[in-house]
């Protein structure tokens, strides 16, 4: 062989293996294939109780609240009363308690799609707080019992975590479910994994809004979830009739699409009370379909509502918009326009009333529509509270309303003619002396003693309405006599400032002057905890104070609660202010229109309808028992029947000795006594 030809293949095998070991080099200059993201869904955040309660207003009641599951623990280990020792699983109430009133934090992400099933990758955290290892272990412990005592038959096989120390695993088809202690990055948490998590400590958690002094905060991110609802709603949407336009639909209004809505919630504590902002990002896009104005309130939508109200609420509206928008839902829901459809509706109501309900009606609306309740319209009652509507033309509207009543008494007159009766029901039209120029409707019915006179009156462009003609004709007075509104109200014109000309809505409730009439329920409300949480006997030493203190403490320096709704670009911003307390805030609340006493009959009505109904059952059981002359016990449904002793049978006759002979068929079995369980 030449030397020219060996230094030849020399090169050639050189050049070649330069060329391979240049292009592994460059296999390993390549970035490697990068994980897709991780998206927040859908994410909360809450502190402890105590970060919820921090007015010295609420220091008792957060003490009686940390002692109700020591009481629970005592009725559960009182024999007679509490269950027995296998019917619960040890450590329950430590366990509810503790997943209540601490920390806690919540996750659903996803980090793309698989490639294989092509299903998205969905991960689910559920995190609770705990004070160090220890407390996360005893958490631990109290989870195992209650998984032991609802899997007796251990089915589940969960197997030790080979990813964290000292959680549990076990593998369903859906996915992993991963539950334990783990030491996160901001110290010991008690977990709950299922699905795709790679990271429980990752930046998913800073899509959250605020930051984590917050006492609570929340985001739903519809953009993140518009993935996998366009998967999940297109398979759906194969299955249902017009699936295809309620997905298209959901796009229009926002709810699903890369421009969706997202809503954010941050809850915190200043030293001005308790704030909340909440967030509508991008609502701007698609406020015409969702029927959101951008009008905002006036000085004349303020001083239509009397100063000395407790409780207002104004807000700017789209009637005309939302009109509309009912009737395309209502094309789209009846698309062949077979049986009674919503034009049938509307022509049967102009043909009966001899009106035309858009022209007369929807078109004569304006933008604004308040509620109030006040001293000058008859007190903190809901038969005080007045309702005020804009409208465009008054004079139209106004011969509508008449038209209408008039429709409607001739169609009462017809229907008693056929069918007298003591009384009767009718629209009747009046003045008051003291307001010129103004005409009242009322629903009255002579002859019946009916408690409530629904009545309205056209004043300048408002229309107001009333349960009770004082009501209603309080507020027309105001109105008509132009007298200063709810501007001029100190409480409001203090922590509502900035709201004329910038806010598309604001509610006010002053806390102060309403919970006077709350006062008395939350009153027993506290008693029934203070009493629960105190020890049953005299040398058990759990002594508690009041929840609720007195009314004139309560009272002081209450702050009222104020929402405001403004536009912040295309965000949707509502802001609130409160009283720190959060019993003064619940006062206030249920002392608005007699709220509180409403609510407080229907509980106590409900439980002794409940009580009345267990006696009439156990009545009619016994009676039916007693007719048949065999029962000397009833059982109540629902109830474990009492074992009762079978009644002594008469002697039976010595059996013959047995014999050779072929034994005889077996007598049938003797029945107990009837009544009596075998």
């Amino acid at each position: 062989m030449r030397p020219t030809s060996v230094m030849n293949r020399t090169a050639i095998a050189l050049i070649a293996l330069a060329g391979a070991a240049s292009n592994v080099i460059a296999q390993n200059e390549q970035p490697a294939a990068q994980p897709e993201p991780v998206r927040t869904l859908f994410a909360f955040e809450h502190g402890s109780c105590e970060d919820m309660l921090k007015s010295p207003k609420d220091a008792a009641l957060l003490a009686a609240l940390k002692l109700v599951p020591v009481r629970v623990t005592e009725i559960m280990n009182t024999p007679g009363l509490g269950p027995d020792k296998d019917e619960v699983p040890e450590g329950i109430v430590e366990l509810v308690t503790q997943a209540l009133t601490g920390p806690a934090r919540m996750a659903v992400i996803q980090q793309g799609f698989d490639e294989r099933s092509r299903m998205p990758k969905i991960g689910f955290v559920l995190s609770y707080g705990a004070a160090d290892e220890q407390a996360a272990k005893a958490m631990m412990t109290r989870v195992e019992n209650v998984r032991r005592f609802a899997d007796r038959g251990n089915q589940m096989n969960p197997q030790a975590s080979k990813r964290f120390e000292g959680m549990n695993a076990v593998v369903t088809p859906p996915g992993t479910v991963l539950w334990g202690p783990r030491k996160a990055a901001d110290g010991w948490r008690f977990e709950v994994m299922f699905g795709n998590v790679p990271d429980p400590d990752g930046a998913f958690w800073g899509a959250l809004p605020g930051d984590k002094s917050a006492a609570a905060r929340a985001i739903i991110d519809m953009p993140a979830i518009t993935p996998v609802a366009e998967m999940f709603g297109g398979m759906a949407s194969s299955m249902i009739p017009n699936g295809e336009e309620v997905l298209q639909g959901l796009r229009d209004y926002g709810i699903m699409g890369p421009e969706a809505m997202s809503v954010e919630m941050v809850w915190s504590h200043s030293a001005e009370g308790a704030v909340s902002t909440t967030t509508v990002r991008r609502a701007g896009k698609y406020a015409d379909k969702i029927g959101l104005v951008k009008q905002t309130v006036s000085e004349a939508d303020l001083s239509v509502i009397p100063a000395d109200a407790f409780f207002a609420s104004v807000s700017k509206v789209d009637p005309q918009g939302t009109w509309g928008r009912l009737r395309t839902m209502a094309a789209q829901a009846n698309p062949g326009g077979e049986g009674p459809n919503l034009d049938f509706v509307i022509g049967e109501i102009n043909k009966q009333l001899g009106i035309d309900f858009e022209k007369d009606v929807i078109a004569s609306l304006g933008h604004t529509a308040s509620v109030a309740l006040s001293d000058t319209t008859g007190g903190n009652s809901l038969f005080s509270g007045v309702g005020f509507i804009e409208v465009k033309d008054p004079e139209r509207m106004g011969a509508a309303l008449r038209k209408a009543a008039d429709a409607a008494n001739r169609f009462i007159q017809e229907e008693q003619k056929n069918e007298p009766a003591p009384g009767t029901v009718r629209i009747e039209s009046w003045a008051s002396a003291g307001i010129e120029g103004v005409k009242f409707l009322s629903v009255r019915s002579p002859g019946l003693p009916v408690p409530i006179e629904p009545t309205l009156a056209m004043v300048d462009r408002w229309l107001i309405v009333g349960l009770s003609p004082q009501s209603c004709m309080s507020a027309a007075a105001h109105a008509a006599a132009k007298k200063p509104g709810l501007a001029s109200n100190a409480a409001f014109a203090e922590h509502a400032k900035g709201v004329v000309g910038s806010a598309t809505g604001v509610t006010f409730l002053n806390s102060a002057e309403t919970m006077r009439d709350g006062y008395p329920v939350l009153q027993m409300l506290g008693s029934a905890l203070t009493n629960f949480a105190r020890s049953p006997e005299p040398s058990g030493g759990r002594q508690v104070a009041q929840v609720v203190p007195n009314l004139a403490e309560l009272r002081s320096g209450t702050r009222p609660i104020v929402y405001v709704t403004r536009w912040n670009g295309d965000d949707l911003v509502i802001t609130s202010n409160a009283d720190g307390s959060m019993l003064a805030n619940a006062a206030g609340l249920l002392g608005t229109g007699d709220l509180g006493s409403i609510l407080f009959g229907a509980f106590v009505g409900g439980a002794v309808g409940h009580e009345s109904g267990e006696k009439q059952g156990y009545s009619r059981g016994h009676w039916e028992g007693s007719q048949e002359g065999k029962h000397e016990h009833m059982q109540i449904e629902g109830e474990e029947p009492e074992m009762m002793e079978p009644a002594e049978a008469p002697e039976a006759p010595e059996a013959p000795e047995a014999s050779e002979a072929p034994e005889a068929p077996e007598a049938p079995e003797a029945k107990a006594p009837a009544g009596n369980p075998a």
